[in-house]
């Protein structure tokens, strides 16, 4: 009897003791955030942040990782979730290896479908970019309030320096990205955008295909090429 009593007044002992054990310090390391609409709307998934490709931009030492949004691997060997288009990214991490600083490009909800830059010294390269930025088509409203970022909401274009800082939008809103080019004589962005004009929040059919121009040193909004009156005329 009295050797059950000290094993009960033992566990006691070390119970008290175990509840006065300083706690670990919670370090920024210890979380992964999943920055998209459609992993907030699925928190069930088996999230994995994934750097699958990097490269460095103009022998600069600055190296850029875009990050894949991935599961651990789902029925048929598929590794997106489910709403996600494939081939796109959630944001990217910038890498001075001068300095070993690192950040990432935004801290938005986005799904980036594209990143262009130019990295050839060939005159023909030179028409479609410009040797001091980087463009993304990127989307970042959820136009049609399904909770998710995908296919179904309209593109922006993005534009960032090439160390991945300056980050702005340079497209009309709600408007769905069609095509673009970069003007180098004007330091101009031509864009044609789809407008969404009977408020269907879809971008198919026979929308509205309009033109619109920036200055990317000097503007801060894009404006509309031609005029209503000239395309009513």
């Amino acid at each position: 009897m009295l050797k059950i009593i000290s094993i009960f007044f033992t566990t006691l002992l070390f119970a008290a003791c175990g509840q006065n054990q300083p706690k670990r310090a919670i370090n920024d390391t210890d979380f992964v955030a999943i920055d998209t609409l459609a992993i907030i709307n699925n928190p069930t998934n088996n999230v994995s942040v994934q750097t699958n490709s990097f490269s460095e931009i103009d022998s600069s030492g600055i190296i850029m990782f875009p990050l894949s949004i991935g599961s651990n691997g789902r029925d048929g060997g598929s590794f997106s979730y489910s709403g996600v288009p494939y081939n796109t990214n959630w944001n990217i991490i910038f890498y001075n290896s001068h300095t070993s600083q690192y950040y990432l490009l935004s801290d938005r909800k986005m799904l980036i479908s594209s990143i262009d830059i130019q990295t050839s010294s060939n005159d023909q390269a030179d028409i479609a970019f410009t040797k001091r930025n980087i463009f993304y088509k990127v989307s970042v409203d959820d136009y049609n309030k399904d909770k998710k970022l995908n296919t179904e909401d309209p593109e922006y274009l993005f534009v960032s320096d090439k160390q991945g800082r300056n980050f702005k939008q340079i497209s009309p809103s709600g408007y769905n990205m069609k095509s673009w080019q970069y003007i180098r004589s004007t330091n101009k962005i031509i864009m044609t955008v789809t407008k969404d004009a009977n408020n269907d929040k879809s971008f198919g059919g026979n929308n509205e295909v309009c033109s619109f121009q920036i200055n990317i040193d000097t503007e801060t909004q894009p404006t509309e090429m031609f005029s209503t009156d000239f395309k009513t005329s």
